[in-house]
């Protein structure tokens, strides 16, 4: 209980810090939240914008891919499959991945991966 407790400090403190644009000690207190609480797909979903923002496409992708594997329920299911498609296309040029992803989302219901589906991949 005690370390869930932390990890939820930690996950909000580096929250406050991406919306500062410190995305290096966002990272670090993710990294430390998920030591404490591997399972909370919201910590790899957060560390994989952060990575977004530092270029590190990759392990965005491989962020949001682990936040998908650990069952997240509907909305955060939605904010990583269209996160996951804006970083395969407009960061790895990955077009047909990216289509894949927004293309589950847009079937969910997310207006926005609708429309982007509809600009990207038509």
């Amino acid at each position: 209980q005690g370390n869930l407790n932390k990890a939820d400090i930690l996950y909000e403190v580096a929250q406050q810090a991406y919306n500062g644009a410190d995305h290096k000690i966002a990272i670090n207190l993710l990294n430390q939240a998920i030591k404490l609480n591997p399972s909370d797909g919201c910590f790899y979903y957060e560390r994989g914008h952060a990575k977004d923002e530092l270029e590190d496409f990759n392990g965005a992708v491989e962020d949001f891919t682990k936040a998908l594997s650990l069952n997240p329920d509907e909305s955060l299911l939605g904010n990583c499959l269209h996160a996951r498609a804006n970083t395969r296309f407009f960061g790895l040029n990955d077009k047909k991945a990216a289509c894949e992803d927004w293309s589950k989302a847009a079937a969910m219901g997310r207006e926005n991966s609708a429309e982007y589906l509809k600009e990207h991949c038509q």
